[in-house]
């Protein structure tokens, strides 16, 4: 956990994808993965279950992330990279619909320096932190840590 923990900070340092830091935290997280997946089948039945089930949850949420920003925010910021005049649109479908749902797993394309980029930054990150970190750290570390403590004391 130490190691992630180094490699998350060189990472946010200066988030870019495919960056050397950005592959090595990636190969952290799925080391800390495989160790608690391990560890916990080697606990008990419950633990193992619990933990299982809680990372399969954890990983649509987070492939469920991933695809939106890679629609909303990625695709078009290649988009634009791309356009010699860096024209940014100036319509969008979604933004006179009222409907949070759709808004929120919304698949049009972002523009910079929009309220719906800025929507799309902040779904995307508090998806992650909930999704992500709380179901992994907090509901799943905690269970299998009382549960362990319970019947190992």
């Amino acid at each position: 956990m130490l190691g992630l923990y180094i490699t998350s900070i060189m990472y946010w340092k200066d988030p870019i994808d495919f960056s050397f830091a950005d592959r090595l935290d990636k190969v952290m997280v799925y080391s800390a993965i495989l160790f608690s997946t391990y560890a916990t089948y080697h606990t008990s039945r419950l633990v193992f279950t619990i933990w299982m089930s809680v990372l399969l949850l954890c990983g649509i949420v987070h492939i469920t992330n991933e695809v939106l920003y890679h629609y909303q925010v990625a695709k078009p910021n290649k988009i634009q990279n791309f356009n010699p005049t860096n024209e940014i649109p100036t319509t969008s479908s979604h933004k006179n619909d009222t409907s949070i749902f759709n808004k929120y797993f919304s698949l049009e394309p972002t523009w910079s320096r929009t309220e719906e980029r800025d929507f799309a930054y902040y779904r995307y990150t508090v998806t992650h932190g909930l999704g992500v970190h709380l179901l992994t750290g907090g509901i799943a570390g905690i269970t299998v840590a009382v549960i362990c403590l319970l019947k190992y004391q």
